[in-house]
């Protein structure tokens, strides 16, 4: 594979190599810090009390680092549309917390979605199995 280089003749830091890692394992401590993060923020920060019946149950690429998909479980029945404009509504915040607790130059876009807390508990339960 040809190596990219910048206009300064120097390697693109964001250049993988086949074989390479450590791009995929950056990826994935990003995704912890931000999950962290957002775990902090759901439950005693950014608008605790409309947002705490949100639990993360993952952070995952979408499809890399510079875009994530956050998965939420709530156990409250409601409109689907409701709960996803709030938390878009939050974003900014989220985003300035998350901004404070890496070490990006950049701080990854959110995307959400919300699942019922019985899935929830099912696919943490196959992810610690697994």
């Amino acid at each position: 594979m040809k190596r990219q280089r910048n206009h300064r003749g120097k390697v693109r830091s964001g250049t993988t190599f086949p074989g390479s890692q450590s791009g995929h394992r950056k990826t994935q401590q990003l995704c912890r810090q931000v999950e962290e993060t957002l775990h902090y923020c759901l439950s005693d920060g950014v608008d605790a009390d409309r947002l705490c019946d949100y639990m993360v149950v993952s952070v995952d690429p979408a499809p890399d680092s510079a875009h994530l998909l956050v998965t939420l479980a709530t156990d409250e029945a409601g409109d689907l549309a409701s709960k996803l404009e709030l938390l878009s509504q939050h974003e900014g915040r989220l985003r300035t917390e998350i901004a404070n607790s890496i070490s990006r130059k950049r701080v990854p876009r959110l995307s959400f979605r919300i699942v019922p807390l019985a899935l929830a508990q099912q696919w943490d339960a196959d992810r610690h199995l697994g």
